[in-house]
């Protein structure tokens, strides 16, 4: 079965058919983004004798290790070699880019790269059991967020007429901004009450 090259409906389809997708994706963003922009990655791939055209199957992937909160809790030279940091010489000789400069000019490619490596907002993990560990997102990673939202909103079953509470505390950790963006992807009322510290949860729910 061939996929798509472009997403289909995410409810429908065969397993098979969607495994074959997700390894697909996973292998182009590998071999176009993560390594030649990830000093820590490409080190690791190279450490294991593995490159992306190596993954046809899951099997294959679950040669990659895990990363570890472990990993994370490095100095932030160390931490930096994580980041995607975009090579302007390597982004300018993807044909893609070529094309999409010579159809919409060099402004709107930029526009593009921009939304796709440009930092726009940091979440972090509390910092209860190690140091805190920063995850920094871009306008490309914002969208997949609404998109993730929207579709956990439809696997629950909600209704765009229902009124929504975010009960998480204000912070700067994926679940709260997770479900920000669920209610920004679905088209419904959300409203966040800070876990109760800032508007009251309980008057907000009656």
């Amino acid at each position: 079965m061939k996929p798509f090259l472009s997403s289909p409906l995410w409810d429908a389809g065969a397993p098979e058919f969607w495994q074959a997708w997700q390894i697909r994706r996973l292998r182009d963003y590998l071999k176009s983004r993560v390594l030649p922009f990830s000093t820590h990655y490409r080190e690791l791939f190279k450490s294991i004798g593995l490159e992306p055209g190596d993954i046809r199957t899951m099997q294959d992937w679950a040669k990659v290790p895990f990363t570890s909160k472990s990993d994370l809790t490095v100095s932030k030279e160390k931490l930096r070699e994580f980041v995607l940091i975009p090579n302007h010489q390597t982004l300018r000789r993807e044909p893609k880019v070529i094309i999409n400069t010579l159809l919409h000019g060099m402004s709107h490619t930029k526009e593009k790269l921009e939304a796709e490596f440009r930092p726009l907002l940091l979440t972090s993990t509390t910092g209860r059991s190690s140091e805190p560990v920063p995850f920094l997102y871009t306008k490309h990673d914002l969208n997949h967020l609404e998109l993730s939202g929207r579709r956990i909103m439809e696997t629950g079953r909600s209704d765009k007429e229902y009124r929504h509470v975010n009960i998480f505390p204000y912070a700067p950790h994926l679940a709260f901004w997770q479900s920000h963006y669920a209610g920004l992807g679905f088209g419904t009322f959300m409203i966040s009450s800070g876990g109760g510290k800032s508007m009251g949860t309980d008057g907000n729910i009656a």
